[in-house]
């Protein structure tokens, strides 16, 4: 830590993202990279989100930070 990363953020192409997913959602030009059915949605709806939680009296899990990055990006070592 001090100041040091210690991991990510990561920026892989779609053919090395681990495999699992049985949907992927986004915009048109990330979902094309993955050979998986792709869902309509391009954002989360607000009603999509409140459905998402399980039990409204639980403590929430940490924030994760969520990097993103564009569908042509390449990892810095191949620059």
């Amino acid at each position: 830590r001090d100041a040091v990363r210690v991991d990510g953020p990561a920026v892989n192409a779609a053919a090395d993202v681990p495999g699992g997913a049985q949907a992927v959602a986004g915009s048109p030009e990330h979902t094309a990279l993955f050979d998986v059915p792709r869902l309509a949605s391009v954002y989360p709806t607000a009603a999509g989100l409140v459905a998402a939680v399980t039990d409204w009296e639980a403590d929430p899990e940490a924030l994760v930070p969520l990097y993103l990055r564009r569908p042509d990006a390449k990892p810095q070592v191949q620059r």
